[in-house]
């Protein structure tokens, strides 16, 4: 060892670093990857714990569809497990739910405690990359968050800001080119379910598709709990044309 360093070997500077903390005490948030139908078992839907404790007997919330289920059991490498938790990738029976009721990116929660719900739109800190392109108002590409991929609309360019402090550098700009960093108020155009990137980073990370390319990353700030305002809108667009049609 050189006789200038006075510090830790290497081993005992490893020995020193803290195991990260599993939020076991956040709600409980599940990333649904897929579900499926087993025979014998079921209903059975199967993702990542990114938060809080599953077990069996609770009774859950997915999330946009607001669809409650029970749990029957858990199963981690097809080992039956007591509870399941954080970084835990998990099959789960379900009771009282069809495979066909679960989308890939719906979220569960416990039903008691904070359950997930649908968000009609989010605020975003979003960064064009530098082969990306540029960005205004109305623009709707593909949103991939956790497991769920939908389209979104950046209905508002709220301010240009500097990607190391934050600091507003325009407020309201007309557009964003590659390198920009910006605060971007955003509509989902389906029903979705995400998190502020501070409460759940994996369910609060964003990345923009357009053209089969990733133009952008992003994480989400803040949400608006409540029904997607788009689905909302063509719902009763598509109500009021079946009335005209039925008239003629």
């Amino acid at each position: 060892m050189a006789q200038w360093y006075n510090g830790p070997t290497l081993m005992e500077a490893l020995d020193l670093v803290e195991p990260p903390t599993m939020p076991i005490e956040k709600p409980l948030r599940i990333s649904i990857e897929g579900a499926y139908m087993i025979s014998g078992v079921g209903t059975v839907a199967v993702g990542i714990v990114e938060s809080g404790v599953l077990r069996p007997g609770m009774t859950i919330t997915l999330a946009p569809d607001n669809i409650t289920a029970q749990v029957k059991s858990i199963e981690m490498n097809h080992e039956p497990l007591a509870e399941a938790m954080p970084r835990d990738d998990i099959g789960f029976n379900l009771k009282n739910v069809e495979v066909a009721d679960i989308r890939r990116g719906a979220v569960t929660g416990d039903a008691d405690n904070n359950p997930p719900s649908s968000v009609s739109s989010f605020l975003a800190r979003v960064t064009v990359l530098p082969h990306g392109t540029s960005i205004r108002p109305g623009f709707s590409p593909l949103i991939h968050c956790h497991a769920a991929r939908f389209a979104c609309r950046f209905a508002e360019l709220q301010a240009k800001i500097d990607y190391h402090s934050g600091k507003v550098l325009q407020h309201n700009p007309t557009y964003i080119r590659p390198g920009d960093s910006a605060i971007v108020l955003m509509i989902p155009m389906r029903p979705v379910s995400v998190e502020p990137f501070t409460e759940h980073p994996r369910l609060g990370t964003i990345i923009v598709h357009n053209m089969s390319r990733v133009v952008a990353l992003g994480t989400i700030m803040s949400v608006t709990k409540g029904p997607c305002i788009i689905a909302l809108y063509n719902k009763a667009k598509g109500k009021a044309k079946g009335n005209r049609d039925s008239n003629h």
